[in-house]
């Protein structure tokens, strides 16, 4: 009777044992899986923080009431400005036809030790990327909230971009018609080029992508 239980009570260690060493070793995988879908602070940079020095122009394509539009937005670079104690990377983005003709938009963003931002008109931030960013990483900006995807290829027409960083916005927005629909924001970057594609979902749909890789829409066939 006591060989049986003292069994038992061996018995019962050896399962205790073998529990607590699965669970070490989950955690250990669980661990390690984190850290090898973490971006690195290089590739982070490399992405997100690039600094632009050269003008780039991106093709923008919208379906409003009136039809579908298109026209080129340029954004400028104009080096680093204080705000309120903060140092921002200043660009202006200019239109050659549309709605924001002949106007001149300021663009202010920061790259920090936090994360990505940019100023809004009232001063305060938009955080558009924490820092470090792990794959499937979520975050609210006010109600928005944003998802780290990972990185895949971008497809477009006239050429595959590999390994671009894929970021997707979903937030609820009001319509012409005062209806309140979601609305699903998508943004890929390219390594060393920064953003290179928005698109927005919605009522009226808007297409922003580098002119390199965009196809620009042809003239309507005309019937005879």
């Amino acid at each position: 009777m006591a060989h049986t239980e003292k069994l038992q009570r061996l018995n019962g260690r050896g399962l205790l044992y073998f529990v607590a060493a699965f669970t070490f070793i989950l955690r250990v995988c669980s661990a390690s899986s984190l850290y090898a879908q973490q971006l690195p602070d290089s590739d982070w940079m490399a992405y997100l923080g690039v600094e632009d020095t050269e003008p780039k122009e991106f093709l923008v394509s919208t379906v409003s009431l009136f039809g579908p539009s298109e026209f080129v937005q340029r954004v400028k670079p104009k080096g680093t400005v204080d705000l309120d104690g903060r140092a921002y990377r200043k660009s202006v983005l200019l239109h050659d036809s549309g709605p924001l003709a002949n106007q001149i938009v300021e663009l202010f963003i920061r790259v920090s030790a936090e994360g990505l931002y940019e100023r809004k008109k009232d001063g305060s931030e938009s955080l558009l990327a924490p820092r470090p960013l792990v794959v499937g990483q979520t975050w609210l900006d006010g109600t928005d909230q944003h998802k780290f995807e990972g990185i895949e290829d971008f497809e477009t027409f006239k050429a595959t971009v590999p390994e671009c960083l894929k970021i997707t916005v979903t937030k609820q927005d009001t319509s012409l018609s005062g209806r309140t629909q979601q609305v699903t924001v998508t943004k890929y970057y390219e390594r060393g080029k920064g953003m290179i594609y928005k698109n927005v979902s919605g009522e009226i749909p808007v297409t922003r992508i580098l002119s390199q890789y965009a196809s620009k829409a042809g003239p309507k066939a005309t019937t005879p």
